[in-house]
């Protein structure tokens, strides 16, 4: 079933040709944008959007419509999507609404924990997010300058010591 989303006024303006599907999205308040009657978050993927499986996505999936929204906004594919149709590629799925089922050995597929890491933040905390993550990773190449450092030294003394045997 295809689903629009009321609540939007902006135009849709995308259209399908049959060479290829052709995209026209329109901004949406902050930044999300809009494909086909429904908004997406400005954090989903855009190439995402212009690439569901058959069967998948808030256009033809029940339950991507209903759990991977939020106020209106997609953000994300449903559990069962998710984890049949794309192997958790494109996230673990929601399975409820803005709860997603995450794998704990797989952080690094989770949509919370990747394109949606900064949702509902102000562009000042995301700055400010980035700024501590730069400075985390300084003080983290920095330690382990330290750490080489330290284990040059020690191999030094090694070879020091067996060279005096």
């Amino acid at each position: 079933m295809i689903y629009s989303n009321p609540s939007t006024t902006s135009t849709d303006y995308s259209r399908e040709t049959s060479a290829c599907k052709q995209a026209y999205v329109s901004l949406h308040s902050n930044d999300n944008y809009k494909f086909q009657g429904i908004t997406y978050s400005k954090y989903f993927p855009l190439d995402w959007v212009t690439s569901h499986l058959d069967g998948t996505g808030p256009h033809e999936c029940d339950n991507c419509f209903i759990y991977g929204s939020i106020n209106d906004i997609f953000i994300g594919y449903c559990m069962n999507c998710a984890r049949h149709d794309y192997d958790c590629k494109r996230g673990h799925g929601f399975c409820n609404i803005g709860y997603e089922d995450i794998i704990e050995e797989d952080f690094d597929n989770s949509a919370t924990f990747t394109y949606l890491k900064y949702f509902d933040m102000s562009d000042e905390d995301i700055d400010n997010e980035e700024a501590r993550l730069h400075i985390l990773r300084i003080e983290e190449q920095t330690f382990q300058d330290y750490i080489d450092a330290y284990w040059r030294e020690t191999e030094a003394c090694l070879q020091a010591d067996v060279s005096r045997l």
